[in-house]
């Protein structure tokens, strides 16, 4: 499987099987290359109430700084946030990877 961004404001973010099989994911919101990326999402919840994953990139010392935050929660998918418990093990998988 691969994650697909499409780099543009309203490009789309999907993951694509090797059999060709797309499953939709979401929709740019902000590409400010290179110091921003954001995208409403639907995985795991309502089409109808995305939450918004903000990924930002900053110089420093040793490369680059990247912040993660997922948040656009609002009343209507509110219920849908406690689904989202493995972001920090999701996020030490990406940085040590990030080291090599």
């Amino acid at each position: 499987m691969t994650v697909v961004i499409e780099p543009r404001p309203g490009g789309r973010v999907f993951e694509r099987h090797r059999d060709g099989h797309e499953v939709d994911w979401g929709w740019v919101t902000a590409w400010e290359r290179p110091h921003r990326l954001a995208y409403a999402t639907h995985l795991a919840q309502p089409r109808e109430t995305p939450s918004e994953i903000r990924v930002t990139f900053e110089p420093s010392a040793d490369g680059c700084s990247v912040r993660f935050e997922h948040g656009g929660w609002t009343a209507a998918n509110a219920d849908q946030r406690a689904k989202f418990r493995e972001w920090p093990l999701l996020l030490r998988r990406f940085a040590a990877l990030a080291d090599l």
